[in-house]
């Protein structure tokens, strides 16, 4: 009898005899998995139904299996799954965990993923609350936002590389997007939000604003060489005209998860980010980027649904005021109606605010 653990729930357990080992064994060493298979305990032709020996082989045969689920290119496979009677759903999570850093499986794992995340039904979402799941999206993306993507990198695959790892960003946003925005994924929200995924969506969207900048440079310099009659590079050209809208998708998908996971949390999201240390900081650096004013101007005001986002902007050294006058000054009109709604709230706080408090307040809005 063979029981699961399902991301901590209990699958109805599966009867297997020594024959279905046998059968498992074999489909995994005609797949020539570029791995050391565990020696799978021989089979005894008599005694075999002696007690003492019934209970050693489930033991053997039970680390034999655990044994297994540890091989990365045995979770990948569908062998181990077939054999466990398991749905795609519960093979999806350790797929994802356990993935290589090849661009095609990863691919097909967050693809796995995000048809958990897509359920209507919320019948799986417990297998995104898991913290080790929660934790790692956080970290991709992190990792999505730590290097740039240029077309100009001097290596000979650079388009195949750059295209790889912007698709990697539009994927990772679409297994966020319904997780964040589905009621019944609290569990996952608050996970995710613990993990700093606030601050790694920033970070990813100022890092997508940048690199679309950079492609958006090339278009214009290639443009103006052939206005002027030279020949430039054509191929180069067409190239970042692609790259410069898929930047664009990666930046409205990260402010689409962004506006989720501040909306769905409340403002508990902009508040933990504010509490850690440059969290504002952070926010300041949206301000530095014209196109970026609305999006920050955006999350400052739904943030404000948490009392704590009021203290953590006007606190002395929080420096949050100087930022909303900053985007009140900007040149997108809706940036400014924000910040400047934003700030009436922020005055009218009176159990949050001492009059001071909210004269010192006023005063740094135009600092």
């Amino acid at each position: 009898v063979i029981e699961i653990d399902d991301c901590g729930k209990a699958y109805l357990p599966r009867n297997r005899r020594y024959n279905s080992f046998l059968w498992l064994h074999g489909q995994l060493r005609r797949l020539q998995l570029a791995c050391a298979l565990p020696e799978l305990p021989p089979k005894k032709k008599v005694g075999n139904m002696d007690e003492g020996f019934v209970e050693t082989r489930r033991q053997r045969l039970e680390g034999y299996l655990q044994a297994l689920l540890k091989i990365p290119a045995v979770i990948q496979d569908g062998t181990i799954w077939c054999f466990l009677d398991a749905d795609a759903a519960t093979a999806a999570v350790p797929r994802f965990l356990c993935r290589p850093s090849l661009p095609i499986t990863s691919a097909e794992c967050l693809l796995q993923l995000k048809r958990v995340a897509e359920q209507r039904d919320g019948e799986d979402l417990f297998r995104l609350c898991n913290p080790a799941v929660t934790a790692e999206l956080t970290q991709c993306v992190r990792s999505e936002a730590s290097e740039a993507i240029s077309l100009s990198s001097g290596q000979p695959n650079a388009h195949q590389v750059a295209q790889a790892r912007l698709l990697s960003r539009l994927r990772l946003c679409a297994v966020l997007q319904p997780l964040l925005a589905n009621e019944r994924a609290e569990l996952a929200r608050q996970g995710l939000m613990e993990s700093g995924l606030f601050g790694a969506l920033l970070s990813l969207l100022w890092q997508s604003t940048e690199d679309g900048e950079a492609a958006a440079g090339i278009v214009e310099a290639e443009t103006a060489l052939r206005r002027r009659g030279e020949p430039g590079n054509l191929a180069l050209l067409e190239m970042a005209k692609g790259f410069k809208d898929l930047h664009g998708k990666v930046s409205e998908a990260a402010t689409s998860c962004l506006q989720a996971l501040i909306e769905g949390s409340k403002g508990a999201a902009l508040l933990h980010f504010c509490q850690q240390d440059g969290g504002l900081e952070g926010l300041r650096r949206l301000a530095e980027a014209e196109k970026l004013h609305l999006m920050a101007a955006s999350l400052l005001w739904h943030g404000l649904q948490h009392s704590g986002v009021v203290m953590a902007l006007t606190g002395k050294s929080a420096g949050g005021l100087p930022l909303l006058g900053k985007l009140m000054q900007s040149a997108d009109l809706k940036a400014k109606i924000l910040a400047a709604l934003s700030v009436g709230c922020i005055a009218r706080q009176d159990s949050e605010l001492s009059g001071e408090e909210r004269a010192q307040g006023l005063e740094r809005v135009g600092a």
